[in-house]
């Protein structure tokens, strides 16, 4: 009964996702000494960059970075949360449930941030709906960025775990490294055309 159970919630992982039959992750493998090799989702940019311009199967590409915590602040409240750098249609690629601000442009600008309900709450409080969006926090103590959108806290059933997403834009700006194709940066997620 237990095995029954945990096969049941396995197969139950990122099956919310409205487009969840076309999408698909990029991989790599590379070859190390000794004859082994090793399986990886770390994927160099250009990649993401060729399968756009070469490949007409390929509908929309995705790119995310590893998980990062961030010391997020709004007035004195301080709070470290977890997150990722992602390119703008990752909110209409992936079907997280979205609570405030527009889905399709909240990432638009790279100083724009959005968050999880749950750390809405956190900083914002019961009247979160009316004070988040538009508002500005700190982020590290090296910037600031613009609420821009408010997510349903992400469930167990998700394989991505986070509870703040950035433009990946902002990250690309500061790291030119992500173009070269010697790097392993972002994941690389994309939809085939029906």
């Amino acid at each position: 009964m237990l095995i029954l159970l945990w096969v049941n919630d396995e197969i139950m992982v990122d099956k919310f996702h409205a487009n969840g039959d076309r999408i698909h992750q990029v991989f790599r493998n590379m070859n190390q000494s000794g004859g082994m090799v090793s399986t990886t989702w770390t994927i160099p940019k250009p990649a993401a960059d060729l399968m756009k311009a070469e490949y007409p199967e390929v509908d929309e590409v995705v790119q995310v970075s590893w998980l990062m915590d961030s010391r997020y602040k709004k007035d004195d409240e301080v709070s470290t949360e977890m997150g990722f750098f992602v390119t703008p249609n990752f909110l209409t690629l992936f079907s997280y449930e979205w609570l405030e601000g527009d889905e399709k442009t909240a990432l638009n600008d790279i100083s724009s941030i959005v968050i999880s309900r749950l750390v809405a709450e956190k900083h914002f409080g019961s009247q979160w709906k009316e004070k988040a969006l538009g508002s500005i926090v700190e982020l590290d103590g090296i910037r600031e960025a613009i609420v821009t959108g408010v997510f349903e806290n992400v469930g167990d059933n998700s394989s991505l775990q986070f509870d703040w997403l950035l433009p990946a834009e902002a990250f690309f700006a500061h790291n030119n490294w992500v173009n070269d194709w010697g790097n392993g940066s972002f994941r690389i997620y994309f939809t085939t055309k029906n």
